[in-house]
């Protein structure tokens, strides 16, 4: 019963793995289609939030705390085609990634519901989810900041003192990944040393 209750949970698992990932896909191209269309046909108007510092902010009444930075939103009406190719650029970014992750993940998901989890294959996929996270993470992260910060450079004519902050939930789960695959790549080598005795 256990056995049947725990497949039926993966194969739930799995096909929302699956529900996501056709919806990631199908979202990066709305994206690069629309791209496409604003920078061809214009009058694509584009919004890019940034974090600035509150020294960029006019003065505020003495009872008011100042917090570090300030969230604001940048419009740029009838975008230039390089801005809004620059603005599909930091999309998909994270796009990519998601995407990447979440087909990773599904074939992991797969490999579990048909009862086979423990393989070479799957602490590879693990070890690449960790990777993607570790590193993928905060890359996309410095290059889609980079892209908003010269997106709202090129809209106000000047800097707007932008302030930057590495994320560090990203790699703290990719750690926790890697450390679930070397799991993975210990039972798959007990595995491979039982099946070599029998």
């Amino acid at each position: 019963m256990a056995e049947t209750s725990t497949s039926r949970t993966t194969t739930y698992l799995t096909n929302a793995a699956t529900l996501f990932l056709v919806a990631g896909i199908a979202f990066g191209v709305f994206l690069v289609g629309s791209a496409l269309a604003g920078a061809i046909g214009g009058g694509h108007e584009l919004a890019v939030h940034q974090e600035v510092s509150t020294d960029e902010v006019s003065s505020l009444p003495p009872t008011v705390d100042r917090p570090a930075t300030v969230p604001v939103t940048v419009h740029i009406e009838d975008a230039r085609p390089n801005q809004v190719l620059v603005f599909l650029g930091r999309d998909l970014m994270a796009v990519t990634l998601v995407v990447a992750m979440l087909w990773l993940l599904r074939l992991l998901l797969r490999s579990v519901r048909d009862g086979d989890p423990f393989t070479a294959h799957n602490v590879r996929r693990l070890r690449a989810m960790a990777f993607l996270l570790v590193v993928g993470a905060p890359v996309a992260y410095v290059v889609m900041f980079a892209c908003e910060r010269w997106l709202a450079s090129s809209a106000t004519a000047g800097e707007l003192g932008a302030t930057f902050s590495v994320p560090g939930a990203g790699p703290v789960a990719g750690l926790g990944v890697f450390v679930l695959a070397e799991v993975f790549a210990h039972g798959t080598r007990l595995r491979a040393d039982v099946e070599g005795t029998v």
